[in-house]
């Protein structure tokens, strides 16, 4: 019997029975597979065929011990956010990178190729997903060849968050593509002139003309191979609007995605931007946009609508925060997030911790125990990311107002 056989026996009898297996038993299944992937690994082909089993199975008893809550955890989160750099080329207004306070970022080294070895080896196997970067530009990143080249070896297919200024549309690396799950464009308006200032300094027709080669791309894919393509929009009171409109773009590009994001506001002086001023108006666009979204299948993401309540009390997230379970954040210098919500609480260190020792440390635990319950820690217990029923004025202030509780967060954390 080939590893290859035993492994697909262990995953076929986890998913047909899983209600009469003990955690116990699929712990020990999980580290064997682990056994039998690290004793293939001088064996390409054997190692491969493992590989794919490997990560099924993690898939799956990750999303039973997320169904069961568990504080510790067996296997490891299948989506990786990576900042393999934080430098990014544009200078957004609206950006935290903007405020007075805020550090050079474009200073900051990117990851050593040492560290993000040890990511590699150490998560890669059991992943299925990895975001490089969440707050800088990730084509800017000078090892970027590095990341391909392991993301395409380990089979972890790439989900992108890019600003669209550095790629060239008449010449797409291939092994983007190829390995390419999700890509979203930063684009907050369909308007050129205010795209343009929005993106300082980004323009408007480079970044429309390299989304339509995706587009394009996409189209000539078979359906199977094919990479969700969407856009992220920062909502604000000047390009609210617009957001029905991009629903229509999309649909008319073969977009499949819009992600909406709240403009937080990092300094008071910016809170005439904000759409908590002007609640009715998101409510009215957001309705639109949402059965617009429903009816030309657009997936559609964005904060819920806001409440005609008064309501001061925190919020209680609705649904479980999956964060803590199926995905994590590790920074450029190995430190290791949840999440990336504003000041979230250190879980580690890789550059002398092992990820699996940090991933059931007890700052992990004590959110997982918490998390939907009014012990919640900050910043969990007004989190906009996983907040899904309506909330008032007051409650989404404390959720998108950074500068009202950033210094207590900087104090804490």
């Amino acid at each position: 019997m080939s590893p290859k056989w035993i492994a697909h026996r262990i995953y076929q009898l986890f998913k047909r029975h899983p209600k009469f297996i003990p955690f116990r038993m699929l712990d020990l299944l999980w580290l064997a597979l682990r056994k039998l992937h690290g004793t293939a690994q001088g064996e390409t082909s054997l190692s491969l065929q493992l590989l794919d089993v490997w990560k099924r199975y993690n898939f799956a008893l990750n999303k039973l011990e997320l169904a069961a809550r568990r504080e510790t955890v067996t296997t490891l989160p299948p989506h990786l956010n990576i900042e393999t750099t934080v430098r990014c080329n544009l200078k957004c207004p609206f950006c935290y990178r903007q405020t007075p306070d805020a550090p050079d970022h474009n200073a900051v080294p990117d990851m050593t190729d040492e560290l993000f070895d040890k990511i590699v080896m150490e998560l890669f196997p059991t992943a299925r997903t990895l975001n490089t970067s969440l707050s800088g530009e990730p084509f800017i990143a000078k090892n970027l060849e590095r990341i391909l080249d392991a993301a395409s070896r380990h089979r972890v297919k790439l989900h992108v968050v890019t600003n669209g200024t550095l790629l060239d549309p008449d010449r797409l690396p291939e092994r983007l593509i190829s390995n390419l799950f999700r890509i979203d464009f930063s684009f907050d308006s369909l308007d050129p002139e205010l795209f343009n200032e929005l993106r300082y300094p980004a323009k408007f027709d480079r970044v429309m003309q390299t989304y339509r080669t995706f587009a394009q791309r996409r189209s000539k894919l078979k359906p199977v191979d094919r990479f969700d393509l969407g856009i992220s929009f920062i909502i604000g009171r000047r390009n609210a609007r617009e957001l029905p409109d991009v629903v229509d773009f999309l649909a008319e590009t073969g977009g499949t995605h819009l992600v909406v994001g709240p403009l937080l506001i990092y300094e008071e002086k910016d809170r005439e931007e904000s759409l908590i001023l002007e609640p009715e108006l998101y409510n009215d666009v957001y309705t639109k946009a949402k059965w617009k979204a429903a009816d030309l299948n657009i997936h559609f993401e964005a904060p819920p609508p806001f409440s005609n309540t008064s309501d001061s009390t925190p919020a209680i997230s609705s649904r479980i925060c999956e964060l803590v379970y199926i995905q994590t954040l590790i920074t450029t210098t190995g430190v290791v997030l949840p999440c990336c919500q504003y000041y979230p609480p250190r879980l580690g260190d890789l550059t002398r911790q092992d990820f699996k020792s940090i991933w059931n440390g007890r700052t992990i635990r004590t959110i997982r125990r918490t998390v939907n319950t009014t012990q919640a820690i900050t910043p969990c217990n007004d989190c906009y990311l996983i907040d899904t029923g309506i909330r008032s004025v007051e409650q989404r202030k404390r959720q998108e107002w950074i500068f009202l509780s950033s210094r207590d967060r900087k104090e804490q954390y």
